[in-house]
């Protein structure tokens, strides 16, 4: 007489402490807003820095930054980079010299 076999376990996923020369967590949050990204904003994406342990953070919009948000960007600790419209028109490549 056989027995049946046991269910079998899924594997657990350690979390790794990122170290350097090791992959690193970054975070990327995007904005669609028409006018400026409030601290409010900026707050929030460093608290999720800091909860997940990322590295670095980039926050990415199409409108603008005003002076309370990028201080409260380069005041804290951790690496956040502030992209806004006119930075990230220089980041894309053009594309409408490509298409016919």
């Amino acid at each position: 007489m056989t027995h049946p076999e046991p269910p079998r376990r899924r594997p657990r996923r350690r979390r790794r402490p990122t170290r350097p020369g090791r992959r690193h967590r970054d975070r990327v949050r995007a904005k669609h807003t028409e006018n400026v990204v409030s601290p409010k904003v900026v707050r929030a994406l460093l608290g999720t820095l800091q909860d997940k342990q990322a590295v670095c953070g980039v926050l990415v919009t199409i409108s603008w930054y005003g002076k309370s948000s990028r201080e409260t960007a380069h005041c804290r600790g951790q690496r956040l980079d502030l992209i806004n419209g006119r930075n990230l028109k220089t980041l894309l490549p053009n594309t409408s010299a490509s298409t016919p």
